[in-house]
């Protein structure tokens, strides 16, 4: 078992303890990311978004996988969402900015 493997288990667990637990929803998805699984990570982000939509740092990150996926334009509107929360949070308008080129070539 990897260490992402660990931490997988451990952000289940204080799921079930507080399944309310924006946090552990937030880091679950970031671990899934790194693990290359970006649908499981998706739902993570959002069901930490269904607790906290004012998480500037969830929209972007899932901004991120999206993008990684080549939906720019779901990317796009939750870059949008981070900069309306946050427009000085790093990289945001940057990634939005690849975002949009990666969709105009299409």
């Amino acid at each position: 078992m990897s260490r992402h493997d660990d931490a997988i288990a451990s952000f289940d667990r204080a799921i079930e303890i507080d399944p309310n637990s924006t946090e552990s929803w937030f880091r679950r998805g970031q671990t899934l990311e790194h693990l290359g699984n970006c649908k499981a990570a998706i739902a993570s982000y959002d069901k930490a978004l269904s607790l906290n939509p004012r998480s500037d740092k969830t929209w972007y990150n899932r901004g991120l996988v999206l993008s990684r996926l080549g939906e720019h334009e779901d990317a796009i509107a939750c870059f949008d969402q981070a900069i309306a929360l946050n427009p000085n949070l790093p990289d945001v308008h940057s990634r939005r900015e690849a975002s949009m080129k990666a969709l105009e070539k299409n």
